[in-house]
């Protein structure tokens, strides 16, 4: 990757540093070695990365030693954190949702790192898999205008984006990230 894609003037850099995203960062029994090893190899090719690790899922904890060896946060799995019971997630699942995300902004600037907030503007992977997975509506619920889930997000998502991650906001789009620059 840092011979491929780091050197490209289009890569995202925070801090003049490629970004590098890396998924389930919650689940990594081995983290700091991953990461540290990561680090030592991108040294190597004069590449010092600024990584975001899939954090800021669920409740925010008071603590998360993971931070140590991260620069920043996000979520990935804006679905699973809707915690979705149906077909339309709610204006008060988004409610909840943005009041956890809150308190991972407030968790990973106390330890000095950024913060990316999620978005999604629905979800439907039944293309890839069809177990456990029904689609999220675009709507917040039966009565509202097809986009509202989305508009929903992106509102209370813009006041949380962080300038210490470059203002940036992740679109989840099924099953992939999109960045998008506040």
């Amino acid at each position: 990757m840092s011979k491929t894609y780091f050197k490209h003037p289009n890569y995202l850099r925070i801090e003049n540093r490629p970004v590098l995203v890396i998924y389930l960062t919650r689940s990594m029994p081995s983290l700091a070695k991953v990461i540290n090893l990561m680090r030592e190899e991108a040294l190597k090719t004069g590449n010092s990365l600024y990584i975001i690790g899939d954090e800021a899922f669920g409740k925010a904890p008071t603590s998360r030693a993971s931070l140590n060896y991260l620069d920043g946060i996000a979520n990935y799995d804006v679905y699973g954190s809707l915690y979705p019971r149906g077909y339309y997630a709610g204006q008060s699942a988004v409610d909840a949702y943005f009041t956890q995300q809150r308190k991972w902004r407030a968790l990973a600037n106390a330890a000095g790192k950024g913060y990316i907030p999620g978005i999604t503007p629905g979800y439907n992977d039944l293309g890839v898999r069809n177990v456990g997975h029904a689609p999220l509506s675009r709507q917040l619920d039966a009565n509202s205008d097809f986009g509202s889930l989305f508009r929903s997000m992106v509102k209370q998502a813009l006041p949380i984006v962080d300038e210490r991650a470059k203002r940036i906001m992740l679109e989840e789009y099924y099953s992939s990230l999109v960045p998008i620059l506040v």
